[in-house]
């Protein structure tokens, strides 16, 4: 969604209708990595205190649902993620050796640098 975005100056406003992109609204983080090559949705590292960690999820656990929907693979779950805000209350299911726990949690702001 585009919105516009209205610059004040000491002289004029200008105002840039549509200059701002989805790709500037703030995006969901969840504190996770994963090998994107893997056959599933492994995590290989958890951000300590971010929402993943929150929920329970730790290293060589294995994704297999976000938000109700299926992963199978860590481009899924970034998928998955992308559909959410931040602030948003989601559920996670995950295998940990041979059990399978649920989990919920509320995502964070991803921090551009």
């Amino acid at each position: 969604m585009l919105s516009p975005i209205i610059i004040h100056t000491a002289f004029n406003t200008v105002i840039f209708a549509g200059a701002v992109s989805e790709s500037q609204r703030p995006q969901p983080l969840f504190g996770v990595l994963g090998e994107p090559e893997a056959n599933d949705c492994r995590i290989v590292e958890v951000e300590a205190g971010s929402a993943a960690a929150k929920a329970g999820l730790k290293a060589e656990d294995v994704v297999i649902s976000f938000n109700g929907e299926p992963v199978d693979s860590f481009a899924a779950l970034r998928n998955a993620i992308a559909k959410c805000a931040v602030g948003d209350e989601v559920t996670i299911e995950w295998r940990r050796g041979d059990r399978t726990h649920t989990g919920r949690t509320t995502l964070g702001e991803r921090r551009l640098e």
